[in-house]
């Protein structure tokens, strides 16, 4: 294990001693502020994403829950005429038709 640590070290020797010029340095400061300003525009459009995912479902969910409340009770007021009907005399049911 330690004749690869030294192949490796002779192997990395030449380009410890290189130092990057103003102009390298300039340009990886660069790249390195324009990635944090790309990775921090994604992420608040990430956010703004996950804002509108939980808009859109608790408007599907209050829309769903209007419908199934709606036809609950449309079926259950016709299975009460139906049940009324079916029980009612000739009077009443022509009664009820007034």
């Amino acid at each position: 294990m330690s004749q690869k640590n030294k192949d490796l070290e002779d192997l990395l020797k030449p380009l410890k001693d290189i130092a990057p010029n103003d102009l390298q340095m300039q340009q990886w400061q660069n790249a390195v502020q324009n990635e944090l300003t790309t990775n921090k525009a994604a992420s608040h459009s990430n956010i703004k994403w996950a804002f509108q995912l939980v808009a859109a479902t608790l408007i599907g969910f209050i829309i769903g829950v209007l419908l199934f409340k709606n036809n609950s009770e449309r079926e259950s007021s016709s299975q009460m005429a139906q049940i009324s009907l079916e029980d009612a005399t000739f009077e009443r049911s022509h009664d009820n038709l007034d």
